[in-house]
């Protein structure tokens, strides 16, 4: 093309490409945050997931204890052992405090 030709139409087609340059520049970037976005979003739900799975297994092994220890004190009573004798057995046993063992006896 020649230089004169180039002159006339620059102006008018550099404006056009620049343009679309910038809205494909705009729905790349668009798309990565999306991207980005959906990448975060899954990442911090198998966070939480994790977490929960943690915290339930945490509380069951809470519960399992407690569980055991009221079943210890049932079948200690149930062989005749005192409140007292029981205290002893079960805090030497678990090492729980005085507060912790009014729980159970």
């Amino acid at each position: 093309m020649s230089e004169a030709l180039l002159e006339i139409f620059m102006p008018i087609v550099e404006p056009l490409i620049e343009a679309d340059i910038k809205t494909r520049v705009e729905a790349g970037i668009a798309t990565q945050m999306l991207l980005v976005k959906e990448t975060v979003a899954k990442e911090a739900l198998k966070e939480g997931i994790l977490e929960g799975k943690k915290e339930g297994k945490k509380e069951g092994i809470l519960e399992g204890k407690k569980e055991g220890i009221q079943g210890t004190v049932d079948v200690l009573r149930d062989l005749g052992h005192e409140d007292i004798e029981i205290r002893q057995i079960i805090q030497k046993k678990y090492g729980l405090t005085d507060e912790e063992l009014a729980e159970y006896i």
